[in-house]
């Protein structure tokens, strides 16, 4: 089932990170989102997630139909925002 990955933090109390991610396999939503959790993850030129600043309150997944999955692909691609997917 085709899934759709969001993922929302703010960072250093200065900006709101939000972006989403498609993925074909729920699963595969569940592995990334297991390989970004506890780790650092860089964004931008100097920004970026400390280890402990992520966890799995910061991500949701949606399952979606292939109609929804290729409209959001048409308008933005695989992905779309500011953050670390």
């Amino acid at each position: 089932m085709k899934a759709l990955l969001k993922f929302e933090a703010n960072w250093a109390d200065e900006f709101d990170c939000e972006q989403f991610m498609l993925v074909e396999e729920v699963e595969n939503a569940h592995k990334y989102i297991e390989e970004l959790v506890g780790e650092y993850n860089g964004f931008g030129s100097n920004q970026g997630f400390e280890s402990d600043e992520i966890s799995h309150s910061n991500f949701t997944i949606t399952v979606i139909d292939d109609k929804m999955y290729y409209d959001l692909m048409k308008l933005f691609g695989r992905q779309f925002g500011t953050g670390i997917l």
